[in-house]
């Protein structure tokens, strides 16, 4: 099940965090539900957006109303953005070759969390994935993205100057990369 919430100043709570409103919940992908279904007056059957919900978030769902966070992808929704945290990494959001609503129904799947999402092409035609080497992650773009440093930098630390633990490969002088200067810690 995934949630989010938003901030509406005009809350007439007193508290700055009493005035985090909910979007919505999502607890499917409502496969099949098209803009066109949202149009003719059809309600999702996997998710329910609140009547709390501020409406300078509610102008800013997800595709066909699906619940979705403020700053996120419009063309997307929670569980389709986050059903692609996998190793080898899968394609975060739905591309521009993905015209059709048909197209877009591959992010718009339901399954577990031990699922991998598989891949597309840049045609937006589904493509095999080896199943033996592709390990869904539990809709965790966090673990996702931290597992790929792992392979970019041969290390779980891409930090300069961190030691491997003994028997690991340290990366390359090459491979080690410095922050941009706005990045830099100095003390």
């Amino acid at each position: 099940m995934f949630g989010t919430f938003v901030y509406d100043r005009n809350a007439p709570d007193a508290s700055a965090w009493r005035k985090m409103r909910p979007v919505g919940l999502s607890w499917g992908n409502d496969y099949g539900f098209t803009p066109a279904d949202q149009q003719a007056g059809k309600k999702l059957k996997e998710t329910i957006i609140s009547d709390q919900i501020p409406a300078y978030a509610a102008a800013h769902l997800g595709w066909a109303g699906r619940t979705n966070g403020p700053i996120d992808n419009p063309i997307s929704g929670c569980l389709s953005c986050h059903g692609t945290a996998q190793d080898p990494a899968a394609p975060g959001f739905i591309n521009n070759a993905c015209a059709t609503d048909r197209q877009k129904m591959y992010w718009f799947r339901t399954f577990t969390g031990n699922q991998f999402f598989g891949a597309v092409d840049s045609t937006c035609t589904p493509t095999p994935v080896n199943p033996t080497t592709t390990h869904a992650l539990d809709f965790s773009l966090q673990l996702s993205v931290s597992v790929q440093n792992v392979h970019q930098y041969n290390s779980a630390n891409p930090c300069p100057g961190f030691t491997p633990a003994p028997g690991a490969a340290a990366p390359a002088a090459s491979e080690q990369t410095q922050p941009p200067d706005h990045l830099r810690v100095t003390r």
